[in-house]
C-alpha cells in the first residue's frame, strides 16, 4: 500500500481549534482525588515540606517536573496544570492523526480528529491533572518518528514517554512489533 501525504497545516490548525474548544470550556473544573494529590505533592515539594511529596515519587518524574515550572505556589496553579494536560493531550492526538493520514487516507484522519474532538469522554479526561498526557504525546511522536524512519529522534521521546509514566511500555510493544512487521526493515533490526 502507498504512501499517502500526511494532513496539511490548515487541517492540523482547524482540529487543534477543535479539540482545544471544549477542552478549554472545563478549566477550573473541581478536582478528583488524583488531581489534588498531584497538586498538593507539587506545592509540598517546593515549599520544603514531606507533607504530600511522596506522591511526587508515585510516577516518573516528566509531568511533575512540567507543573513545578508553572509555579505551584501562586493562584491558578491547578488551571494551568489543567491546561498543560490539555495542551499534551491535543498534541499526543495530532502526533497520533499524523500515521492515520499516511495509512488511511486525509479523510479518515480528519473525521477521527473531528469525532475524538467532541467525544464527551476524551473531553472529560483530557483536562484531568494526570501525567498520562506526557505519555500519550511522546509515545505518539515517538511512534510517528519511527514511521518515518528517524530511530534516534523516535528513541528519545520514546524516553521521555517512559519518564511520564510506566506504561509507555505499550508504545515500546507497538514500536516493537511495527518494526519487525515492516517488510524493508532497516538492516540494524535484522532477526539474525
Amino acid at each position: 500500500m502507498p504512501a499517502r501525504r500526511p494532513l496539511s497545516w490548515f487541517w492540523l490548525i482547524v482540529l487543534a481549534g477543535l479539540i482545544l474548544w471544549p477542552r478549554l470550556q472545563l478549566l477550573g473544573h473541581p478536582l478528583f482525588w488524583d488531581e489534588a494529590w498531584n497538586i498538593n505533592a507539587l506545592r509540598s515539594l517546593t515549599a520544603g515540606s514531606d507533607l504530600f511529596s511522596q506522591q511526587y515519587w508515585r510516577h516518573p518524574p516528566l509531568y511533575m517536573e512540567l507543573g513545578r515550572l508553572l509555579g505551584p505556589n501562586t493562584a491558578g496553579f491547578d488551571q494551568r496544570l489543567q491546561l498543560l494536560s490539555i495542551l499534551l493531550n491535543t498534541l499526543g492526538l495530532l502526533a497520533f492523526l499524523h500515521p492515520v493520514a499516511r495509512i488511511y487516507g486525509r479523510k479518515v484522519a480528519v473525521y477521527t480528529g473531528v469525532v475524538y474532538a467532541f467525544l464527551p469522554g476524551a473531553i472529560f479526561f483530557d483536562t484531568w491533572i494526570k501525567q498520562d498526557p506526557a505519555v500519550t504525546c511522546f509515545g505518539m511522536l515517538a511512534i510517528g518518528f519511527l514511521i518515518r524512519r528517524k530511530f534516534f529522534i523516535s528513541g528519545l521521546l520514546l524516553g521521555l514517554a517512559f519518564l511520564g509514566k510506566a506504561t509507555a511500555i505499550f508504545y515500546l510493544a507497538g514500536s516493537i512489533l511495527y518494526i519487525f512487521s515492516t517488510p524493508n526493515r532497516p538492516k540494524d533490526f535484522r532477526l539474525v
